[in-house]
């Protein structure tokens, strides 16, 4: 896939990339025992679940902001 800088990026091309990213993160976490994905590992930190969803919200909204109105900017997901 072609990832030059300016280039925009089509609705399967961002689909693509963000399905990519999501197996990526779900792999790693994946190795991750359900208590630790829940556990607050630092005062200053959230658990790692709620980090996960707050990921694929964030996502869920850009999409609809952005994808349902044809505007993914001149960098397309780099812009976020």
């Amino acid at each position: 896939m072609d990832l030059k800088r300016g280039r925009r990026l089509s609705a399967t091309d961002i689909s693509f990339l963000l399905t990519e990213a999501r197996s990526r993160t779900m792999l790693i976490a994946a190795k991750l025992a359900q208590e630790d994905l829940r556990l607050q590992h630092d005062p200053l930190m959230s658990p790692i679940v709620w980090d996960l969803g707050h990921s694929g919200h964030y996502e869920e909204v850009w999409l609809g902001a952005n994808l349902e109105s044809g505007d993914t900017g001149p960098e397309g997901l780099r812009g976020i």
